[in-house]
């Protein structure tokens, strides 16, 4: 059982290295994969000690310029990441951590449910399920199974997530695409884009109705940030 509390704790381990979580070390040097461990971590950004809303994707992308590895040696960028994996950052300052794009794909993924970016920063965390950098995600979905911090990000959606989904009081939207997250232990998530489509038209009405639950179409989508 994973609570948000261990959750967290578990990720305070990666600090201050703040490339890879040790408990993914053997894993990531006994498996071939294309993880580009010289960027930061990124196991969720915004506020999930909180958030009643998580929005869960596959894995951080690449600009392809080495923009994010430049970042990751960037003092506000690493203070910005150590902050965040204290589960209480609100979504980031892309301008001020050397990520000036992040700001534009979170924007969009917040624009197809009609929420501004200022009106989810303390509302919606971003949680991915691998924690590490790649071109394409896909080709090492295989690693969920074998690192250690999936593993843990399952059980903390089982145990904590999914029963604030059941009581109403959360809301998670799956982005991966892959059926990684439903295969064990979390169970399926419904997807509706008919429930999404009516569910979302309400937080237009007004920003603080954020917090009220919804459910997104599943669609395969890689985190920009």
């Amino acid at each position: 059982m994973t609570s948000t509390t261990d959750y967290l704790a578990f990720w305070s381990k990666a600090i201050p290295n703040l490339h890879v979580h040790p408990d993914d070390e053997a894993a990531l040097k006994s498996n071939p994969h294309e993880f580009a461990l010289d960027t930061l971590v990124g196991p969720w950004m915004g506020p999930i000690r909180t958030a009643p809303v998580v929005i869960l994707m596959l894995n951080g992308g690449m600009a392809g310029n080495g923009e994010e590895a430049r970042a990751a040696q960037m003092p506000t960028a690493r203070e910005s990441m150590a902050h965040n994996l204290t589960g209480d950052a609100p979504l980031p300052n892309w301008e001020g951590i050397g990520n000036p794009a992040g700001r534009e794909w979170t924007t969009r993924r917040l624009n197809q449910f009609g929420v501004s970016y200022k009106a989810a920063s303390d509302k919606v965390a971003f949680v991915n399920l691998i924690p590490y950098r790649s071109k394409e995600g896909a080709k090492d979905i295989r690693m969920a199974d074998r690192l250690e911090s999936c593993r843990v990000l399952r059980s903390w959606m089982h145990y904590t997530r999914k029963p604030r989904l059941a009581s109403g009081s959360s809301s998670v939207c799956d982005h991966t695409g892959t059926g990684a997250l439903s295969a064990a232990p979390t169970g399926a998530f419904p997807c509706s884009r008919r429930s999404a489509t009516a569910l979302v038209s309400r937080f237009t009405m007004s920003a603080r109705r954020l917090g009220r639950p919804f459910v997104a179409p599943c669609s395969r989508r890689r985190h920009r940030s």
